[in-house]
């Protein structure tokens, strides 16, 4: 019983392995302009497909970081035009 438990999980993980090497540009750039769905992603496929889901939580993690920078630099331009109008 135990050894066909053991085959089923090995045929599993190869069957999961070849489905995990395929392109992971295009869910790299889908997570990246919607982070949300990169860690939806992420945290669906983390033990199915780790390579994709590695780079899903990547690229969403890296739009999270590009956000918040983007978001100070307005917030400190802004401040300043305020400051040179008052």
């Amino acid at each position: 019983m135990k050894d066909e438990l053991a085959e089923r999980r090995e045929q599993q993980t190869a069957a999961n392995l070849e489905a995990d090497s395929g392109s992971k540009a295009g869910w790299g750039i889908l997570s990246f302009f919607i982070p949300l769905v990169g860690l939806i992603l992420f945290l669906m496929w983390k033990t199915d497909r780790p390579k994709t889901a590695s780079v899903c939580g990547k690229c969403a993690l890296a739009a999270v970081i590009v956000d918040v920078v983007v978001v100070i630099l307005y917030v400190i331009i802004a401040v300043s035009v305020i400051g040179a109008l008052v």
